[in-house]
């Protein structure tokens, strides 16, 4: 969770353990959906943006799998 910061609130972030710029610059714009990191303002909201990330990243490697 970052620390508030001169008037920006307090966020929760995660980033993926892939390299979302490569995948994006590889496969254009079918992965232009995924995310270097990812924000949200409470735990429970992360954790549902982390998971369709980890959907979409699935979905992209079974295709050029």
């Amino acid at each position: 969770m970052s620390e508030p910061d001169g008037g920006v609130p307090s966020h929760w972030y995660a980033s993926p353990p892939w390299y979302a710029d490569r995948i994006r610059e590889r496969l254009g714009r079918d992965a232009w959906g995924l995310e270097s990191t990812v924000y949200a303002s409470t735990w429970k909201e992360l954790c549902a943006k982390a998971e369709r990330q980890q959907d979409l990243y699935s979905q992209l490697m079974a295709v050029t799998a």
